[in-house]
Parts: C-alpha cells; sequence; structure tokens
C-alpha cells in the first residue's frame, strides 16, 4: 500500500487525490510502483512440492483392495484404514461362522460372505471418493 508524502500514513490507492488522515493533495508520490509480490515468495524445487495423491489409485484401490482397507492407507488416513480392516475382518468371521454354522454347512459361504463385504467396502469408499472436496490426511486435495 502507497504511503502519503506528508504524513507517511498507508493510504489505500484509490486515495490519490486527497489523503484522508490530513488532506494533502495529490498524497500518492509520482514514482510510486506497486511491489511485485512474486519477489517475496522463494523458487520451490520439484523435491519441495506437495505430492498430492491419485483420485483414479484411491479408486482403483477400492475396487481391489477395498476390504483391507488399502485406499484408507493409501490417502493416509489410518484410522479410517484400519476401522475398515477391522470391520471387514469381524464381519467376514462372523457372517460366516454363523451361515456355515445355523445355514449351510459349506465351506463355500466363506466366499460368498467374502465378496458381499468386499463389495460393501468397494461401494463405500466409490461413494465416498465422489465427494468434490476429498482430501487426504494431510490436508491435500486428491487429484
Amino acid at each position: 500500500m502507497p504511503k502519503c508524502k506528508n504524513c507517511l500514513r498507508e493510504i489505500a490507492k484509490t486515495d490519490y487525490d486527497v489523503c484522508p488522515y490530513c488532506g494533502t493533495k495529490d498524497p500518492i508520490p509520482a514514482d510510486y510502483q506497486t511491489m511485485d509480490v512474486t519477489s517475496l515468495v522463494s523458487k520451490m524445487s520439484p523435491e519441495e512440492l506437495p505430492h498430492a495423491k491419485s483420485l483414479k489409485v484411491f479408486r482403483l484401490l477400492a475396487l481391489t483392495l477395498g476390504f483391507f482397507g488399502a485406499s484408507w492407507f493409501y490417502i493416509k488416513k489410518q484410522k479410517a484404514g484400519w476401522i475398515s480392516l477391522v470391520v471387514s475382518l469381524l464381519s467376514f468371521a462372523v457372517f460366516g461362522l454363523l451361515l456355515y454354522c445355523f445355514a449351510w454347512n459349506n465351506a463355500y459361504i466363506f466366499l460368498i460372505v467374502f465378496g458381499l463385504v468386499w463389495l460393501l467396502q468397494a461401494m463405500f469408499c466409490l461413494v465416498y471418493s465422489f465427494r468434490s472436496n476429498l482430501k487426504d490426511g494431510t490436508g491435500e486435495f486428491l487429484r
């Protein structure tokens, strides 16, 4: 912001005709130039740039390894990853054993339960991935 040439207070650039503090006419010096703000920012090397996680990789991991919470671990949301893993394993064990013991005495029931739990986890991750403001655990938007 420019300063008045008389009272040296900061004034808005729109106050070029009269200083609002001291009333001086033409308070901005004729040689005043705005400062280049980009000169204050240091150059960043490519190693220092933030590495945003990929939304495509998140969705691919949700489809393939969603049962194990790999997509959550990928975007550095460890708590959600562990919760997803524990819920998947408990659901698989409990529903698999219940169906095996009380409904069908066939070991293939575990494959069906695994497929259903995997499908539910994948669908949840995919629906979650279509949010417009999806961020990873460090606060960076997914690209």
